[in-house]
């Protein structure tokens, strides 16, 4: 008898991220610079566009108000590899930061 194991995980799920905003793993990994891990969930079918969003318990940190997607923050981080990963996905690269910057 074999038992097979299923892994699942949530590609799209918000967690608290820095200064307590919510953020998605996507967000994540490219914050730790973490390519690999960035690129894989690109390819998984990750929320690629989303900003950070208001926390959990309502509060707006200053990190939430830049409405930054994964791309402005791959590029900011020099990640060619996520950048070049998130555009072959079709990330939107018009999307407009809160001060009217595009990635």
């Amino acid at each position: 008898m074999s038992v097979r194991h299923t892994h699942t995980f949530i590609i799209s799920r918000w967690s608290n991220g820095p200064d307590n905003c919510r953020q998605t793993l996507l967000h994540r990994a490219v914050d730790e610079n973490n390519e690999s891990v960035a690129c894989f969930l690109i390819r998984s079918g990750c929320d690629i566009n989303s900003p950070r969003q208001v926390g959990f318990n309502g509060e707006t940190p200053d990190i939430c108000k830049t409405l930054e997607s994964p791309l402005h923050l791959a590029c900011q981080w020099g990640l060619e590899r996520v950048v070049s990963t998130l555009i072959e996905h079709h990330a939107d690269i018009n999307k407009k930061d809160s001060e009217g910057n595009t990635p």
